[in-house]
């Protein structure tokens, strides 16, 4: 992956998780403004890996895709990426 500059176009906008904060399954939401690979994975605060998961080639639109988090209580960081970028986002799940 490389960094992204000012006058590039990200391949995925719109990123967010809900509900946030959650006791049960959240769902992601974003949009690809280019065809490419899309990866979830999900870690703890310490950078324990619970999920890995494929979401395969997508094209330009819009899409959404519901996770089982683990339940312990705590913050957890999701990563989505792509053939180019990765974005992180925190999601805390509660009791």
């Amino acid at each position: 992956m490389k960094p992204t500059g000012i006058n590039e176009i990200t391949p995925v906008t719109k990123l967010s998780a809900f509900p946030n904060p959650t006791t049960g399954p959240v769902t992601i939401s974003y949009s690809v403004t280019q065809k490419t690979n899309v990866d979830v994975e999900v870690y703890d605060w310490v950078g324990k890996r619970f999920i890995t998961l494929s979401l395969g080639s997508k094209e330009p639109g819009e899409y959404s895709q519901t996770l089982t988090l683990p339940t312990k209580s705590g913050t957890y960081l999701l990563t989505l990426k792509t053939n180019t970028t990765k974005q992180v986002f925190k999601v805390i799940v509660s009791d």
